[in-house]
């Protein structure tokens, strides 16, 4: 099975923010920050995961002006997959 990592525990490492920070700046749950950062998330909206990532991007255009998009905030890791060649 496919596998998908989040990655903000980094990206908060690297803007230098608490979980709670993040949640407060966001209007997020502050167990959703948790959650996400324990690779304990299911699901998540794209309505959330658009308000995060502009969020994260507010923080960091006032500290460096660094752009966060999907792909840093994700890690997907494909299946095997099994080509068959003729």
């Amino acid at each position: 099975m496919a596998k998908i990592e989040i990655n903000l525990d980094t990206i908060l490492d690297e803007l230098n923010i608490s979980k709670n920070k993040l949640a407060v700046e966001a209007k997020l749950r502050p167990n959703l920050i948790t959650e996400m950062s324990d690779g304990k998330t299911k699901a998540i909206k794209l309505e959330t995961l658009g308000t995060l990532l502009d969020t994260i991007n507010r923080i960091s255009f006032e500290q460096d002006g660094r752009r966060y998009d999907v792909a840093d905030l994700f890690n997907y890791t494909p299946d095997v997959i099994r080509v068959r060649f003729k």
